[in-house]
């Protein structure tokens, strides 16, 4: 039995998302498109990490989400009325010049981190970031983090940054959630979005 392919990159057929970031090459001279091409699930312990520069993730229209059948992620559930955060991360991006395009990224009813940018900010383009009883998107990141034609929709942080010399752009978005850009973010360009306050603790919208 052969497991279904889960991307390609050109005709290449990969079985995991992390099959297909593990053969970019560490020195990539060219961008490498990621196309998914059936949703993929992942495991709340083991979280995608995209090393590598110049690489595009286009989704296709498809979803990344949580392993249900992953006992673990029990852990993570509202605990009555504490809603308590998990400690889990599903996409930690840590390249240059990464971009996300036409994708899902869910989390569910889970209390962890969506995705987390440490290093040298992203672009994100018709990406929906779901969580809604759940997680909370962080971007901690230097360089220019872009949200373009994205929906947030979660009950926690939806783009926190507080990164090093970091600048956000967010165009023609809608944003569900707390979002804050600490002192050292050195510009916010906020074009055609509307900001919308969470049901969470964090229940507000935006603070610079």
């Amino acid at each position: 039995y052969r497991l279904p392919a889960v991307a390609k990159i050109g005709e290449t057929e990969y079985k995991s998302l992390a099959d297909a970031v593990a053969a970019v090459p560490a020195e990539n001279p060219t961008i490498v498109t990621i196309d998914l091409v059936s949703d993929v699930a992942l495991k709340a312990a083991e979280a995608l990490k995209i090393n590598k520069n110049k690489v595009i993730l286009n989704g296709n229209k498809h979803t990344i989400t949580l392993d249900e059948t992953d006992s673990s992620l029990e852990q993570y559930l509202e605990d009555g009325t504490s809603k308590k955060y998990g400690s889990f991360t599903m996409i930690k991006v840590t390249g240059t010049d990464v971009v996300f395009k036409d994708i899902t990224l869910d989390s569910k009813d889970y209390r962890g981190v969506g995705l987390v940018v440490t290093d040298n900010g992203g672009t994100f383009e018709n990406v929906d970031f779901e969580g809604k009883g759940s997680a909370h998107y962080y971007s901690a990141a230097k360089g220019l983090l872009k949200f373009k034609k994205c929906i947030i929709n979660t009950c926690g942080y939806a783009v926190h940054s507080d990164g090093n010399a970091c600048q956000i752009e967010i165009e023609d978005c809608d944003i569900h959630g707390w979002s804050s850009f600490g002192s050292s973010v050195t510009s916010a360009t906020i074009k055609n979005s509307r900001f919308f306050a969470s049901e969470d603790k964090h229940n507000g919208t935006l603070a610079c």
